[in-house]
């Protein structure tokens, strides 16, 4: 919470600066703390499991191949 209210602020005084805070328009999406759809690392280990452990049996994971 403390880093989007300081960010918002900061981005605030930067275009207030520039003298550009009235020509952009800035939308920040909140997500929760953990959202694996933006995580790479989640991402990848999800490809993974795509192309090397859909086709086997359920008990089957990455440590038994």
């Amino acid at each position: 919470m403390w880093n989007k209210k300081k960010m918002r602020t900061q981005l605030l005084a930067h275009l207030l600066d520039l003298k550009i805070s009235d020509k952009i328009v800035v939308y920040f999406l909140d997500t929760p703390s953990y959202y694996p759809n933006f995580n790479i690392g989640e991402y990848i280990i999800h490809l993974l499991r795509l192309k090397l452990l859909h086709h086997l049996p359920l008990a089957v994971n990455m440590q038994k191949i």
